[in-house]
Protein backbone atom coordinates (compact mmCIF):
# COMPACT_ATOMS: atom_id res chain seq x y z
CA UNK A 1 0.00 0.00 0.00
CA UNK A 2 1.17 3.30 -0.66
CA UNK A 3 0.53 6.26 1.26
CA UNK A 4 1.19 8.85 -0.84
CA UNK A 5 -1.11 7.43 -3.76
CA UNK A 6 -3.83 5.26 -2.16
CA UNK A 7 -7.30 4.71 -3.71
CA UNK A 8 -8.51 3.41 -0.55
CA UNK A 9 -11.36 5.00 1.35
CA UNK A 10 -11.59 4.50 5.09
CA UNK A 11 -14.31 3.80 6.85
CA UNK A 12 -17.44 3.81 4.75
CA UNK A 13 -20.52 5.97 3.45
CA UNK A 14 -20.47 8.85 1.42
CA UNK A 15 -18.16 10.94 3.94
CA UNK A 16 -15.13 8.61 3.29
CA UNK A 17 -11.52 10.43 2.76
CA UNK A 18 -8.85 8.80 1.17
CA UNK A 19 -6.08 7.46 3.29
CA UNK A 20 -3.40 10.40 4.20
CA UNK A 21 0.02 10.44 5.46
CA UNK A 22 -1.17 11.44 9.13
CA UNK A 23 -4.24 9.02 8.75
CA UNK A 24 -2.08 6.15 8.05
CA UNK A 25 0.61 7.08 10.50
CA UNK A 26 -2.41 7.26 13.38
CA UNK A 27 -3.97 3.58 12.42
CA UNK A 28 -0.28 2.28 12.43
CA UNK A 29 0.38 3.84 15.52
CA UNK A 30 -2.88 2.13 17.25
CA UNK A 31 -1.79 -1.19 16.14
CA UNK A 32 0.90 -1.70 18.25
CA UNK A 33 3.97 -0.11 16.98
CA UNK A 34 5.82 0.03 20.48
CA UNK A 35 8.49 -2.21 22.23
CA UNK A 36 6.99 -5.75 23.70
CA UNK A 37 7.81 -6.61 27.20
CA UNK A 38 9.98 -9.55 25.64
CA UNK A 39 11.74 -7.16 23.91
CA UNK A 40 12.37 -4.90 26.52
CA UNK A 41 13.35 -7.72 28.80
CA UNK A 42 15.90 -8.67 26.24
CA UNK A 43 18.08 -5.58 25.82
CA UNK A 44 18.24 -5.47 29.90
CA UNK A 45 19.66 -8.85 29.85
CA UNK A 46 22.38 -7.79 27.44
CA UNK A 47 22.87 -4.26 29.61
CA UNK A 48 23.14 -6.60 32.47
CA UNK A 49 25.82 -9.10 30.45
CA UNK A 50 27.92 -6.40 29.35
CA UNK A 51 28.00 -4.87 33.25
CA UNK A 52 28.83 -8.42 34.34
CA UNK A 53 31.37 -8.09 31.71
CA UNK A 54 33.01 -4.51 32.81
CA UNK A 55 32.80 -4.69 36.07
CA UNK A 56 35.72 -7.11 36.62
CA UNK A 57 37.85 -5.20 34.15
CA UNK A 58 37.48 -2.38 36.07
CA UNK A 59 37.82 -3.54 39.42
CA UNK A 60 41.03 -4.86 38.09
CA UNK A 61 41.89 -1.62 36.71
CA UNK A 62 41.55 0.40 40.01
CA UNK A 63 43.57 -2.03 41.71
CA UNK A 64 46.32 -1.93 39.42
CA UNK A 65 46.14 2.05 39.41
CA UNK A 66 46.67 1.96 43.45
CA UNK A 67 49.22 -0.29 43.52
CA UNK A 68 51.10 2.25 41.14
CA UNK A 69 50.62 4.74 43.48
CA UNK A 70 51.13 2.90 46.83
CA UNK A 71 54.79 2.20 45.25
CA UNK A 72 55.81 5.51 43.52
CA UNK A 73 54.85 7.08 47.15
CA UNK A 74 56.97 4.32 48.55
CA UNK A 75 59.64 4.93 46.17
CA UNK A 76 59.32 8.59 46.52
CA UNK A 77 59.64 8.77 49.95
CA UNK A 78 62.58 6.48 50.26
CA UNK A 79 64.25 8.82 47.89
CA UNK A 80 63.45 11.90 50.08
CA UNK A 81 64.24 10.06 53.50
CA UNK A 82 67.65 8.72 52.05
CA UNK A 83 68.23 12.28 50.76
CA UNK A 84 68.02 14.17 54.03
CA UNK A 85 70.31 11.08 55.88
CA UNK A 86 72.77 11.68 53.20
CA UNK A 87 72.66 15.83 53.65
CA UNK A 88 72.71 15.65 57.51
CA UNK A 89 74.13 12.26 58.25
CA UNK A 90 71.49 11.19 60.67
CA UNK A 91 67.51 9.86 60.37
CA UNK A 92 64.60 12.46 61.59
CA UNK A 93 62.93 11.50 64.70
CA UNK A 94 60.32 9.24 64.57
CA UNK A 95 56.94 10.59 64.97
CA UNK A 96 52.96 9.43 65.11
CA UNK A 97 51.83 8.21 61.81
CA UNK A 98 50.27 10.57 59.68
CA UNK A 99 52.26 13.15 60.75
CA UNK A 100 55.48 14.19 58.69
CA UNK A 101 58.95 14.61 60.54
CA UNK A 102 59.37 18.23 61.25
CA UNK A 103 62.73 18.24 59.40
CA UNK A 104 61.21 16.59 55.94
CA UNK A 105 59.75 19.80 55.45
CA UNK A 106 61.25 21.00 52.33
CA UNK A 107 61.90 17.22 51.03
CA UNK A 108 58.24 15.88 50.73
CA UNK A 109 55.08 18.04 50.62
CA UNK A 110 53.63 18.04 53.73
CA UNK A 111 49.82 17.22 51.87
CA UNK A 112 51.26 14.15 49.93
CA UNK A 113 52.41 12.34 53.07
CA UNK A 114 49.80 13.32 55.90
CA UNK A 115 46.88 12.35 52.95
CA UNK A 116 45.13 9.32 53.12
CA UNK A 117 46.80 6.54 51.03
CA UNK A 118 45.29 4.86 47.79
CA UNK A 119 44.12 2.14 49.82
CA UNK A 120 43.08 4.07 52.89
CA UNK A 121 45.04 4.09 55.95
CA UNK A 122 47.89 6.29 56.91
CA UNK A 123 51.89 6.76 56.00
CA UNK A 124 54.32 6.75 59.27
CA UNK A 125 57.92 7.39 59.78
CA UNK A 126 59.78 4.21 61.32
CA UNK A 127 62.93 5.15 62.74
CA UNK A 128 64.61 3.27 66.12
CA UNK A 129 61.30 1.32 66.48
CA UNK A 130 60.36 -2.46 65.79
CA UNK A 131 63.69 -3.26 65.26
CA UNK A 132 64.61 -1.42 62.25
CA UNK A 133 66.68 2.16 62.10
CA UNK A 134 64.91 3.93 59.66
CA UNK A 135 61.86 2.42 57.45
CA UNK A 136 58.57 4.09 56.22
CA UNK A 137 55.14 2.06 56.31
CA UNK A 138 51.75 1.99 55.68
CA UNK A 139 49.83 1.53 58.28
CA UNK A 140 45.96 0.41 58.55
CA UNK A 141 45.14 -0.16 54.73
CA UNK A 142 41.87 -1.72 53.16
CA UNK A 143 44.15 -3.24 50.88
CA UNK A 144 44.56 -7.05 51.24
CA UNK A 145 47.47 -8.95 51.85
CA UNK A 146 47.41 -10.30 47.54
CA UNK A 147 47.53 -6.85 47.02
CA UNK A 148 50.22 -5.67 48.99
CA UNK A 149 51.99 -8.73 48.04
CA UNK A 150 51.96 -7.51 44.52
CA UNK A 151 53.37 -4.50 45.52
CA UNK A 152 55.85 -6.17 47.38
CA UNK A 153 56.93 -8.37 44.01
CA UNK A 154 57.43 -5.30 42.34
CA UNK A 155 59.46 -3.35 45.37
CA UNK A 156 61.65 -6.27 46.84
CA UNK A 157 61.18 -10.06 46.84
CA UNK A 158 57.44 -11.03 47.38
CA UNK A 159 57.83 -12.25 50.29
CA UNK A 160 56.32 -9.84 53.25
CA UNK A 161 57.38 -12.24 55.74
CA UNK A 162 61.41 -11.03 54.83
CA UNK A 163 63.44 -8.55 52.97
CA UNK A 164 63.42 -5.02 52.81
CA UNK A 165 59.34 -4.44 52.19
CA UNK A 166 57.62 -6.55 54.88
CA UNK A 167 54.89 -6.83 57.65
CA UNK A 168 55.84 -4.87 60.57
CA UNK A 169 53.90 -4.53 64.13
CA UNK A 170 50.50 -6.79 62.46
CA UNK A 171 48.83 -3.37 60.96
CA UNK A 172 52.02 -2.60 59.13
CA UNK A 173 53.65 -2.91 55.85
CA UNK A 174 57.62 -1.19 56.32
CA UNK A 175 59.67 -0.70 53.49
CA UNK A 176 62.67 -0.65 55.67
CA UNK A 177 65.87 2.01 54.68
CA UNK A 178 68.39 0.67 57.22
CA UNK A 179 68.28 -2.38 59.54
Amino acid sequence: MSLFFSTRVSGAGPQAEPDTIKTAYARRNKQGSGFTLVEIMIVVVIIGLLAAIAIPGFRIMRIQAQNTRIMNDFRQFKAAFLHYEMENGAWPKDVNEGILPEEMEGYIPIGHFEAETPVGGTWDWEQGVFGITAGISLRDSNATDDQIQRVDKRIDDGNLNGGSFRVVDGNAYTLVLEE
